[in-house]
């Protein structure tokens, strides 16, 4: 019996500055299609997509770019698999990532994905949405779930086993072991 494929894309959060650069460097499928997105985004960013993945250093957390670099991330993963026959069975997109399994669907086409991504972020930001979400990789417990009960956090998703996310806030747990 043949298993199925799934693709799944990841959301924020998944992001850093030098993501996919081995394929970028490697794979002309790949490559092309991170120019394609370059292109696309350069006037709406106003700054180079390339540029602020491969050649700058430091934190790399500027919802505007960040937003539409995953996007574009994913959509370049998407053009290589799609090269080389490899057709998924099932889509799964967890937040952002579900622009780039709608694209994968045959929904949307990667110009209007990588619009709503750079829309998306200066929405946030222009509505001024703060906050945040902290991965936590533990294991989930009943006494872990009491204390954040007790500091007033709360489960935002358990994605996988041994790792789940917390909003971020001031509450700060102060009795678990366990982190």
């Amino acid at each position: 019996m043949k298993r199925p494929i799934v693709f799944l894309f990841s959301g924020q959060g998944s992001h850093y500055r030098g993501m996919g650069k081995d394929l970028f460097n490697n794979d002309p499928i790949f490559q092309r299609s991170l120019q394609k997105s370059e292109v696309l985004l350069r006037t709406a960013l106003g700054a180079s997509l390339l540029e602020e993945l491969y050649h700058k250093n430091g934190v790399f957390d500027n919802l505007d770019i960040t937003h539409p670099a995953i996007v574009a991330i994913e959509i370049a993963m998407l053009n290589v698999m799609r090269a080389r026959n490899i057709k998924p069975d099932l889509v799964i997109g967890t937040s952002l990532g579900e622009f780039a399994s709608a694209i994968a669907a045959g929904i949307w086409d990667e110009d209007e994905a990588l619009d709503a991504a750079v829309n998306q972020a200066r929405h946030i930001r222009e509505t001024g949405i703060t906050g945040g979400m902290i991965s936590v990789l533990c294991q989930h417990t009943q006494e872990l779930s009491e204390e954040m009960k007790d500091c007033n956090v709360s489960l935002a998703s358990n994605n996988i086993l041994n790792h789940f996310t917390v909003p971020a806030g001031t509450a700060v747990l102060t009795n678990s072991n366990s982190f």
